[in-house]
């Protein structure tokens, strides 16, 4: 039982982490927004500065996390399901404020490189809109950032 409860610690802060670099986007990206864009668009540019990479990840983690906690229910007991949402609440948050903060330059470099290398795919595969999308985020994040 002691390796299930260390799978699910791993699992969450996994799972945390992920959540933490969504919730990065989204503070980067309302940073970076003119208001007459925020008014339509509450999150920003979060869908732009938010790898298409970090889904995966994100997925896999939240779907591992909650197959553990379902499976404490039915193959240990109740009190051992409940125990390990506790876990999983607990580690979570203690996660959440253990981790950089959301405009740290950590997760402000971790963007700016995702624009610059997906800035470089889409000029390299020809996609000119995608690629003129990417250069105008990257120069938001260097005016408001460097």
């Amino acid at each position: 039982m002691i390796v299930f409860f260390l799978v699910l610690i791993v699992l969450t802060i996994s799972f945390s982490y992920q959540s933490h670099i969504s919730q990065a986007c989204r503070a980067i990206g309302i940073r970076i927004s003119p208001p007459e864009f925020l008014e339509m668009n509450k999150n920003g540019f979060q869908d732009g500065l938010s790898d298409p990479k970090d889904n995966i990840p994100f997925f896999i983690s939240l779907i591992l996390c909650l197959i553990l906690l379902i499976i404490s229910f039915i193959y240990f007991s109740v009190k051992v399901g409940f125990l390990s949402i506790i876990i999983f609440f607990l580690i979570f948050s203690i996660s959440k404020i253990l981790f950089p903060k959301y405009e740290s330059s950590f997760f402000v470099f971790r963007a700016y490189n995702s624009i610059i290398r997906r800035h470089a795919d889409y000029t390299r595969d020809g996609d000119k809109l995608r690629a003129d999308a990417a250069e105008f985020l990257k120069k938001l994040i260097e005016e408001h950032y460097f």
